[in-house]
């Protein structure tokens, strides 16, 4: 009987303990993705089983942060100088808003997405003098002629110093 009241005390007690960090990292999640901080809050719920509107928030993250990842890394490579990374990253925002583009809708977070889209056309227009149809054509390139792709964003690196 004493063995048997242990067990329960301890089973009782992981199962609190669990809770109460289920609900904290669900708090934490949604105070990051309230301040835009996408890649945070997916990290928050990501290998925690999720249900309803938890779940849905974990996709609306990822989705968006699938794009706005792309951006930051352009901004990244910027900084160092690596003009060709810099480019493939923000051809990757391109395939990536395409390819999410409508699970974004679904979500309910299609505007959210489209402001980082935006500000992947307007770098490669700005800075790299590409158009969002020429980008589109390229994103899709590399997912077919790679090869291609890295030799065409690599001569647009190289005219931007």
């Amino acid at each position: 009987v004493f063995v048997m009241l242990i067990v329960g005390i301890v089973v009782l007690e992981q199962m609190f303990g669990y809770t109460i960090n289920y609900s904290g990292n669900i708090n934490l999640a949604k105070d990051y993705y309230a301040n835009q901080e996408y890649d945070k809050a997916y990290n928050s719920l990501d290998g925690i089983k999720l249900s309803g509107d938890d779940e849905t928030l974990y996709k609306q993250a990822k989705v968006v942060m699938y794009v706005q990842r792309q951006y930051e890394s352009y901004l990244n490579y910027r900084k160092m100088n690596m003009n060709t990374e810099a480019i493939n990253a923000l051809i990757k925002g391109v395939d990536r808003y395409q390819t999410y583009r409508a699970e974004g809708k679904e979500l309910g977070v299609d505007d959210k997405m489209k402001e980082s889209y935006d500000k992947i056309i307007n770098a490669l227009k700005d800075t790299y003098k590409i158009s969002e149809t020429e980008a589109i054509s390229l994103a899709d390139m590399s997912n077919s002629d790679f090869v291609t792709y890295y030799y065409k964003i690599e001569a647009y690196g190289k005219a931007v110093k």
